[in-house]
């Protein structure tokens, strides 16, 4: 039985940050071609005898479900086999944490075939599946942006979440008591909701989370979210983010990430057609005159992993 080594509650000790390097260093010295971000199409050709793995990496609240779902169905059309881990996990486990145990049971098939995967949590695929095979391409919102409609959208769904699934992500998440006992209420002003949500580490580097998650992490019993330990952490992990994706797109512009996403996974569609953005009518109303001043000093680390992507978001108001 595999051994597990739980992180540290927030900290990405020094150990762990070189163990970064070391292993960006040596995907590097394995496929030069991989690492060149103005040839991403080439990576698209198998170094292996093994298929290519299109991953679309679906970070919540990113209008990622619209993009999925025209991959999908464009991947269907062209007979191109489709694997959901994220409804697979839920459907044959009951809940996303379990996407390890999909790809335990469906690593050899995988590892056969080109398939179009949907990955929807940080959970590290290249256990099973041939890193140098992988193709990530994924859209990113403005942070701010990003945390107010998934602080809406968790507070409106909290209700009707499993209390399972509830326990799991405030034990994984690290919530503050106080304030997973105001998710409960129906009392509370959203307003206050997001200024405690705001001070949640879980929130405020999600980015972080997400990246450091997906290409970093040990396999781990459950999903961990660190807090970058120093600037250097966070230049490691866009660093190795930007050498590993193929595509990164921008909320709200997700018919153009749509297409680009679809050529770079070389499935066929109608460049001229008309992609429907889907907007959470929350965000609209929620996305306050002075949200900048608000939370800006919160999500500091968060533009700043995006800025060494090369990706900024104008300052609305």
């Amino acid at each position: 039985m595999a051994s597990y080594i739980q992180p540290s509650r927030y900290q990405v000790s020094q150990q762990e940050l070189r163990r970064i390097i070391a292993d960006r260093n040596n995907m590097r010295e394995r496929s030069s071609a991989l690492r060149n971000c103005d040839e991403a199409p080439s990576r698209l050709a198998p170094t292996s005898s093994a298929g290519r793995h299109l991953v679309f990496y679906h970070i919540p609240r990113t209008g990622g479900s619209s993009i999925w779902h025209a991959l999908a169905a464009s991947a269907a059309c062209a007979e191109f086999p489709i694997v959901d881990l994220y409804h697979l996990a839920q459907k044959d486990y009951g809940s996303y944490e379990f996407t390890y145990n999909v790809l335990t049971e469906r690593q050899k098939s995988l590892s056969n075939v080109t398939s179009l995967i949907h990955l929807h949590t940080p959970h590290n695929i290249s256990y099973f599946l041939n890193e140098i095979d992988i193709v990530y391409a994924t859209i990113v919102r403005d942070p701010i942006d990003r945390f107010i409609s998934d602080v809406c959208h968790l507070h409106r769904a909290w209700p009707n979440i499993a209390e399972v699934l509830k326990r799991n992500l405030i034990r994984d998440a690290h919530w503050q008591p106080v304030f997973a006992d105001a998710m409960l209420r129906r009392d509370i002003p959203i307003e206050a909701i997001l200024d405690m949500a705001a001070q949640e580490p879980f929130f405020r580097y999600y980015y972080y989370h997400h990246f450091y998650g997906l290409l970093c992490q040990r396999l781990l019993p459950s999903l961990a979210f660190p807090v970058p330990e120093s600037a250097a952490a966070i230049r490691e992990v866009a660093s190795l983010t930007q050498e590993r994706f193929g595509y990164i797109g921008r909320y709200p512009q997700v018919g153009d990430s749509y297409h680009d996403i679809a050529d770079l996974f070389k499935l066929p569609h109608d460049r001229g057609a008309e992609f429907t953005n889907h907007i959470n009518r929350l965000d609209s109303h929620m996305l306050m005159p002075d949200r900048r001043e608000r939370f800006g000093e919160a999500f500091r680390k968060s533009y700043d992993l995006l800025s060494h992507l090369g990706i900024t978001f104008e300052q609305r108001n």
